[in-house]
């Protein structure tokens, strides 16, 4: 995913360059690298809704209806955003997007709205198992990338993928940004989403950066450092593609 992920920021970086040779207009089509990008966005997406469907399916006992009337949602809702997101990015910028209604149900709404009295009580359980096996998974992922990158040692790895699975769990359990991103997505803002996101990233690396002090050795931690960052400017440049443009005028 991660490696997808920077194939995705590199197109939309050479997108950018397309449209500063139009006189920096943002032009109301999708170009081939955003569509891609999207595409690449959407197929993870729907891959973690059928391990979380699984999960939650093993977890509380639910039906195969329900499964599948839970993965429909969560489908639903990804179709939705996406529509949103591709309406944002058509028109050259990521704000002016049609907000929720205000009663619209939320995705775990509608999915609560699916269980039993049984399943209700057993749902913030699952939520934490879940949380653990996402922390557990891309924790695995992250200590693979870096073995290839930075050619960890076991002892390294052994190190490393607990730090990496604690935090990930503190990330997930930081409420105040969470309610500004919600806020912020329910309102159609993508462009303070996506600020919000990335000052996220800026501020998981500065943590990881400690938690690998004494572990990693100072060239390997210079060099995934640098990578790091790299992969921040590759998506500032690409978000900047979608972010309101003023063109100075000479007054006459």
């Amino acid at each position: 995913q991660a490696g997808q992920t920077q194939t995705a920021l590199q197109e939309l970086s050479k997108a950018r360059v397309a449209l500063n040779q139009q006189n920096a207009t943002m032009p109301a089509f999708m170009t081939n690298a955003v569509a891609t990008g999207l595409a690449m966005a959407e197929k993870i997406k729907k891959k973690a809704v059928a391990r979380k469907v699984a999960r939650m399916k093993e977890i509380l006992h639910l039906t195969d209806e329900q499964a599948q009337a839970v993965s429909d949602v969560m489908l639903k809702h990804i179709d939705e955003d996406s529509k949103k997101i591709t309406q944002a990015m058509s028109h050259g910028q990521l704000n002016g997007v049609q907000p929720d209604a205000p009663n619209s149900i939320s995705e775990e709404d509608e999915i609560k709205s699916l269980f039993n009295a049984e399943q209700l009580s057993g749902y913030d359980a699952f939520k934490q198992a879940n949380a653990l096996a996402d922390a557990n998974n891309s924790a695995k992922a992250q200590v693979q990338s870096m073995t290839d990158e930075l050619n960890l040692l076991p002892e390294q790895q052994d190190q490393i993928r607990p730090l990496l699975v604690q935090n990930a769990l503190d990330s997930k359990s930081a409420p105040d940004k969470k309610a500004i991103t919600q806020q912020a997505l329910a309102a159609g803002n993508f462009a303070t989403v996506l600020d919000l996101q990335m000052k996220a990233k800026q501020q998981s690396l500065e943590k990881e950066l400690k938690m690998f002090e004494g572990v990693l050795t100072p060239e390997q931690m210079q060099k995934y450092k640098q990578t790091q960052l790299d992969n921040f400017e590759m998506g500032n440049n690409a978000l900047k593609m979608f972010m309101p443009q003023t063109n100075s005028m000479p007054t006459q």
